[in-house]
């Protein structure tokens, strides 16, 4: 009875035709995203009766606090690292906003397993958020972008968030203040200072005021008709009773920069980027005490039901304070900043900036975990990674180069730290028992590594200006030097490096990697460059390419296919590279914040390793376009569908398959071009269509296809290709 069933579905397949097609809600062009392992700094936290919401990174997390105690009960990973959070208890929903994709919607309904129910997108960075829940026709959010102005939202259904209406506001947006109750939003405008909106039609909202700071106005809160302004040099007061006439009240000196501010009765709480939480006393005008966090206060938020303050500190994390006295009751240390990367067989290792350094498991690529971390203290800030046999030299900054034994992956340990004379590590690479360190001005430094327990300096030298990163093949040594390009040294004799060849270019080389004779250098500001190093009396640029508008391009991995480009706040791009003379990007994917490091595996799939420095790891796979894998060479015997990978899947897999050369050797003879009609669709285990995904004549030639399953139900489903006379079917299993 199962052979006579599984029997009549696969001749229900044969016959079934459908047309959705599934896309992906990244901003991506044959690119996408198979894991993440997302963490990085807080900067953003809010509050309600009995719970505490701050972000680590992307990471959006929950905590319960009971009396003077905090534990973590939830979290979800948002679409990129979150810049502000609002909290409605009244919908039981969380807003926040995210750089590098726009807004997004969480229900917090369970606390310990909040879901991302909507979004949407915006072109620039989203900074703040405010939501008012009690028009007439359903809540509305208000999205405050940094050069897009403000956007109004109807999240009446947090499912489908719909934007209503685009405001021009007059500055890089930094800050919200809403006053639902008069219909106001409060709008920090950095150098342009502050501006009052008339938001009682969000179809139409107006402008009531605005004011022009000293400073750069960072933060925002109204009090009584009075606005303090976080000006990042100092606070300002404002009164704001009359919008179309704002005058100036007074102002108070932080210790250092004010980011962010909140007031209670006679108490002012303000975010100091450089010193922590202070409290004012606005009675007496004095600051009777402060919390030292860690790392830079960015947002603050007062709870007055427990009369606690809670804090992002970037890399310190989320703290909660009392505050009668600012006594830090509790601290969640944030992750770190992904800046480096270094691979080994199963293992990512990662330069975390300020967290340290992270072992990573991407044996499952779609679920990479965490191993162990070896945290590294302030000031050092973790830049770059090389591994060799059971060690990992980690390029810690001002602290110069710390070796950490990795044999035990459950157990990193540090057996030597090596202190530079001058200069701060940033990169280093390993060859022939030698470290290779780019120390900035500091130049280069050379070590013995023989005993990794007991390295020795061996000597160095010094680059034109700044030595950011450094590769090594036989003798020769290839320098990024940020003002004067790429340099070649010979380092033979470490004692006497002899500089042979530079570009002398000002093209803030920060990236160096090297494939046969051509050098390929990273520039912050100009893309990639490709040397040419055959000849050494002749090394010269042959091409170049900047792969976004803005050229912010930190690191670039070659192979004999593509350059990938970790590009910054522009995410990641793939460029086809076979023609000088026209660099071509064919592939583009968005991280959630800064991507600086990348790196490609050897294996089948090419995996795309990105370390984003405020994102931490996304792990990428690159889709060629049909016409990228064909060639009209290529003699192909048959027909072929391959088994999807992965398999099982969560959720997005690629399906391959190839349509065989006899087809266009048949009728190539008559002059005309072969095509063969091609469908490959999706169905559920019941025989239902799910999705087209390819529907049109193809050529001769191997393709590749994702299927994105993010909104299907975990269990088996099954795939067809039917192409001209030939039909064949494979399982695959969704599991999330």
């Amino acid at each position: 009875m199962k052979k006579l069933i599984v029997t009549l579905f696969f001749s229900f397949l044969i016959n079934a035709v459908t047309v959705a097609q599934t896309e992906s809600e990244y901003a991506s062009e044959n690119m996408y995203l198979q894991g993440r392992y997302s963490r990085g700094v807080s900067n953003s936290v809010a509050a309600i009766p009995g719970y505490m919401f701050g972000n680590d990174g992307a990471v959006f997390q929950i905590y319960i606090y009971n009396d003077d105690e905090l534990s973590k009960i939830g979290e979800v990973t948002a679409h990129g690292p979150i810049t502000d959070i609002f909290v409605s208890a009244e919908l039981n929903m969380a807003f926040v906003t995210t750089a590098n994709f726009g807004l997004e919607i969480i229900d917090i309904s369970n606390r310990a397993g909040p879901e991302i129910t909507g979004y949407v997108k915006f072109d620039a960075t989203s900074e703040a958020v405010y939501v008012y829940e009690d028009y007439a026709d359903g809540a509305k959010a208000f999205v405050l972008t940094s050069y897009d102005g403000l956007y109004s939202v109807d999240v009446s259904d947090p499912t489908n968030p719909t934007v209503i209406s685009n405001f021009a506001t007059y500055g890089q947006g930094e800050d919200l203040f809403g006053d639902g109750n008069n219909f106001k939003l409060y709008v920090a405008d950095g150098n342009s200072g502050f501006e009052i909106i008339d938001i009682a039609n969000p179809n139409q909202m107006q402008r009531l005021g605005r004011k022009d700071t000293d400073g750069i106005a960072k933060g925002i809160f109204v009090y009584d008709n009075t606005a303090y302004v976080a000006d990042y040099y100092k606070i300002r007061l404002y009164d704001v009773g009359n919008p179309a006439a704002i005058s100036y009240i007074t102002y108070f000196t932080t210790a250092g920069h004010a980011y962010d501010i909140v007031v209670s009765d006679t108490l002012a709480i303000v975010a100091d980027g450089d010193n922590g939480v202070e409290f004012i006393d606005l009675t007496e005008q004095q600051y009777p005490y402060y919390a030292e966090t860690e790392g830079a206060a960015l947002s603050v938020f007062y709870c007055s039901v427990n009369n606690k303050v809670y804090a992002a500190a970037n890399q310190g994390g989320l703290y909660e304070i009392k505050a009668e006295n600012g006594e830090i009751v509790s601290n969640f240390k944030a992750g770190g900043n992904a800046i480096g990367l270094a691979f080994d067989e199963s293992k990512l290792h990662v330069a975390d900036g300020f967290g340290g350094y992270v072992l990573l498991d991407i044996s499952d690529v779609s679920a990479p975990e965490m191993l162990d971390k070896f945290e590294t203290q302030t000031p050092a800030y973790s830049k770059g990674v090389a591994v060799a046999g059971d060690y990992a030299f980690l390029a810690a900054g001002t602290s110069g180069i710390i070796i950490l034994d990795v044999s035990n992956t459950n157990d990193v340990t540090a057996i030597d730290t090596i202190t530079l004379s001058s200069g701060v590590a940033y990169k280093v690479f390993i060859n022939d028992n030698k470290a290779y360190v780019a120390c900035g001005q500091g130049g280069v430094r050379i070590l013995d590594i023989t005993n990794p327990a007991s390295p020795q300096i061996l000597g160095g030298f010094t680059t034109a200006y700044s030595a950011m990163d450094i590769l090594v093949e036989g003798d020769y040594a290839y320098v990024a030097d940020f003002l004067d390009g790429m340099e070649i040294w010979n380092v033979s004799d470490p004692n006497n490096a002899v500089g042979i060849a530079t570009t002398n270019q000002p093209v803030n080389g920060v990236g160096i990697f090297k494939k046969d004779n051509y050098v390929f250098l990273s520039g912050v500001t100009s893309g990639v460059r490709i040397v040419d190093c055959s000849d050494f009396d002749n090394v010269h640029e042959v091409a170049y390419i900047r792969p976004n508008n803005y050229g912010e391009t930190y690191a670039a991995f070659v192979n004999d296919e593509f350059i990938y480009t970790a590009d910054g706040s522009k995410g990641v791009h793939v460029i086809d590279y076979h023609n000088f003379d026209s660099l071509k990007v064919v592939g583009y994917f968005q991280t959630g914040g800064r991507a600086r490091d990348i790196y490609v595996d050897n294996s089948e799939e090419k995996n795309i390793y990105v370390a984003d420095e405020d994102d931490g790891i996304y792990i990428l796979r690159y889709e060629k376009t049909d016409d990228v894998e064909n060639s009209e060479n290529e003699i192909l015997a048959s027909f072929e569908l391959k088994q999807n990978y992965p398999n099982p899947f969560n959720p997005t897999t690629t399906i391959s398959y190839s349509i065989p050369s006899v087809i266009a050797r048949s009728t190539a003879l008559a002059g005309t071009q072969s095509v063969v009609n091609v469908a490959l669709t999706v169905y559920n285990a019941l025989g239902q269509k799910i999705a087209t995904l390819v529907n049109k004549k193809q050529a001769a030639g191997n393709y590749t296809v994702r299927f994105d399953a993010r909104d299907l139900p975990s269990g088996i489903y099954f795939y067809t290709l039917r192409a001209g006379d030939f039909v064949a079917t494979k399982k695959m299993i969704l599991m999330k």
